[in-house]
């Protein structure tokens, strides 16, 4: 059995905490130079209506209207990915079976038909999920500009600065301000739930529907939150990036990241989702969740390697 390797601490962790500055000053000293090449890993950009990140520094990221992910192609020298994937191949990590089980986890938290965002149906608001992940910035811009309405509101909630950052992204690309609604007290995800439909009604919108924009990794625990403390919520459409585990793992999805993913941190925060959602229904946080036997085998078995973060509510 593998040694557990907890989320930044020693082993691949301090490899790939290495690389990854490595590569950020790389990077850095990159973008004073000339801009950078977008291509795409699924999908093609559409022509019109898709939000390009501004490239002009750095490394930066950007959607289609799927949420699919656009990036420059850094390469594997000093890539932290790579270096952590050797570095559990030399403590005898079976990788490809550990990212096929990461894959299992990863859809199950981010899909399911009852989700699915109806084109045709009407919503009364839009509320984008606080995180570190900027790149949701770009996604929730697409995704207003491709539905019917022009005047559906978005709602950013988060503390410590996170709505205020999410705000700022979003009228950088292109977004009306006046459509934009300023949640900055929510310091969990229900708060995030209750707070942005609470103030969409005082503002005199219907949140019988709203679209609920996040990472993919939290998708299922916020669409649970939301059933279990809003129940004026009737029907909600659940948005996130579509893009594979692995390139996740690698790049993340910030505009304008400061610095290189920390491979082990990402996984061990996308496990902790799973133990949220066997926990959190026993403390009133969510409903309770089914979670299907292929999932909880590969937890089993990623667990064995990895330490899911400690739950945060």
């Amino acid at each position: 059995m593998s040694a557990v390797i907890g989320p930044g601490v020693g082993g691949p962790a301090a490899a790939g905490r290495a690389a990854a500055q490595f590569v950020s000053r790389a990077i850095a000293e990159l973008g004073r130079g000339a801009s950078t090449q977008m291509r795409a890993i699924s999908g093609g950009l559409r022509e019109r209506g898709a939000v390009h990140s501004d490239t002009d520094r750095r490394i930066a990221m950007a959607v289609d209207r799927h949420g699919q992910v656009f990036h420059e192609h850094v390469g594997e020298v000093g890539d932290p990915y790579s270096c952590w994937m050797r570095e559990l191949k030399g403590q005898g990590v079976d990788t490809d079976r550990m990212m096929s089980d990461m894959t299992t986890i990863w859809d199950f938290l981010r899909r399911d038909p009852k989700w699915e965002l109806d084109r045709d149906h009407s919503y009364g608001g839009v509320v984008l999920f606080g995180s570190e992940d900027t790149g949701g910035s770009a996604v929730v811009v697409n995704l207003m500009r491709d539905l019917e309405s022009s005047d559906i509101p978005l709602v950013c909630s988060g503390s410590y600065g996170e709505a205020a950052k999410f705000r700022v992204a979003v009228e950088k690309l292109g977004l009306d301000s006046n459509r934009i609604i300023e949640e900055p007290l929510a310091t969990n995800t229900e708060q995030n739930a209750v707070n942005s439909t609470e103030l969409l009604k005082q503002r005199g919108h219907d949140v019988e529907s709203i679209i609920a924009v996040c990472t993919p990794q939290h998708v299922r625990r916020v669409e649970s939150t939301i059933r279990k403390h809003c129940p004026d919520v009737r029907h909600i459409a659940m948005v996130a990036k579509d893009i594979p585990v692995d390139t996740y793992i690698r790049y993340g999805y910030r505009m304008v990241p400061e610095e290189a993913r920390v491979p082990e941190d990402v996984v061990s925060a996308i496990l902790g989702e799973i133990k949220r959602l066997d926990e959190y229904p026993l403390e009133g946080h969510i409903l309770e969740q089914e979670i299907p036997s292929d999932v909880r085998e590969a937890y089993g078995r990623l667990t064995q390697t990895f330490q899911p973060t400690e739950k945060r509510y």
